[in-house]
């Protein structure tokens, strides 16, 4: 099929197996309707992942990943070139890197230095993460005098701002640490003891638990915390994604979990001042279950609002310290997404004992209706 433009932008759609997908043709002077409607219809073979595209065009870098959903300017516009791997003649419009399908909006869940380089990292016998590597895990300090790391938490999105005055822990770490005028949340830290300009200190305003938060079972073991001041987005700060409502995972796909937790179960042991991350899979819910049928309270139990990741022959696992942080798994777009955050364990490491997380998905609904009653960026933005 060819699809010719007024001012001769041509496309021809291509379903050999020597080239499968579309190839447009583009004069320097054209009218904007029509390189619109080409390279738009281009794109959209690209972005599918299954076409390529063929092409030579005048377009502005930063918005080359724009033509799937917004007109561009060609009066701005300078010569790109995608190249391929069959003809090195060929010119390929293939994106390099977009930061996100929506234009106009914050990203999440990106980091600049892949947290899941290497699969050795963990946490119990640990190994350092790389600095600012996690930028949406925040330290949640708690004392008087002299404040000590006492849990873990995630900055999230509000509205695709480019600050966040929302962060998710657990209800556990809110019902045993937070004291009016002792809490101090920190963003954008590595080394708890030592500063290297990216940290971002914040108090907090208020919170939600959930509202059937079980203290002994640790059932909905989830809370949202309003901040002061909003963390800014930057190096070393950036917001996770959410997952889809009633998203579930497929056993045995690996997430990131992160925190400066005990190494040890030995609580006599210090906490370690760099942080720490752990590579774990997804464990069965079934196999959950069988794990911690000789557990008394808090036990798997519900694999709805709750899901298990780990290594049944233990040796590797979140510990106290690491409660209330994030269990991360990337999409399909390469970005981090927030499953699950971390809520109790028999112990650490041990055999047959995995980790079990709060199901993030069971409660985006809840996110979302807090937000809206506390963020004062989502206030402000609907307002505006």
């Amino acid at each position: 099929m060819v699809t010719t433009g007024s001012s001769g932008c041509k496309c021809h759609e291509h379903d050999s197996m020597y080239f499968y997908g579309a190839i447009i043709k583009v004069p320097v002077q054209i009218e904007a309707s029509d390189i619109d409607q080409c390279i738009s219809k281009c794109w959209k073979y690209v972005i599918a992942g299954a076409r390529r595209c063929k092409a030579v065009n005048y377009v502005k870098t930063d918005k080359r990943c724009e033509f799937l959903h917004q007109q561009f300017n060609v009066s701005d516009r300078v010569l790109v070139k995608y190249y391929g791997d069959r003809n090195p003649n060929a010119i390929y419009a293939i994106p390099i890197s977009c930061p996100d399908s929506d234009q106009g909006k914050v990203s999440c869940g990106t980091t600049s230095i892949d947290p899941m380089g290497s699969s050795v990292f963990r946490i119990v016998n640990g190994a350092e993460a790389k600095p600012h590597s996690i930028p949406w895990l925040v330290s949640i300090r708690d004392g008087f005098a002299v404040k000590g790391h006492k849990c873990g938490g995630t900055i999230i999105s509000v509205n695709n701002a480019k600050e966040s005055d929302i962060m998710i822990t657990a209800a556990h770490c809110i019902k045993d640490v937070f004291e009016p005028d002792s809490i101090e949340i920190v963003a954008g830290a590595h080394n708890l003891h030592k500063e290297d300009g990216t940290e971002q200190k914040v108090e907090y305003e208020e919170y939600a638990m959930h509202d059937d938060y079980n203290y002994k079972t640790k059932e909905n073991d989830i809370a949202i915390v309003k901040l002061k001041t909003p963390f800014k987005f930057g190096p070393g700060v950036q917001p996770a994604c959410l997952p889809a409502a009633g998203e579930k995972l497929t056993d045995g796909t690996k997430g990131l979990v992160a925190g400066w937790g005990q190494t040890d179960e030995d609580k006599e042991k210090p906490m370690p001042e760099s942080l720490q991350q752990l590579i774990v899979p997804t464990v069965n819910s079934e196999k959950c279950v069988e794990y911690y049928k000789d557990v008394e309270e808090p036990k798997f139990s519900d694999e709805k609002i709750m899901f298990c990741a780990g290594y049944p022959e233990g040796g590797k696992d979140s510990c106290q310290g690491d409660s209330g942080g994030p269990i991360l798994f990337k999409d399909t777009k390469g970005h981090y997404v927030l499953q699950g955050v971390v809520s109790f364990g028999k112990g650490c490491a041990r055999k047959d004992k995995v980790g079990v997380y709060t199901r993030v998905s069971n409660y985006i609904d809840w996110i979302n209706d807090n937000v809206k009653k506390m963020s004062t960026i989502a206030k402000r933005q609907l307002a505006g």
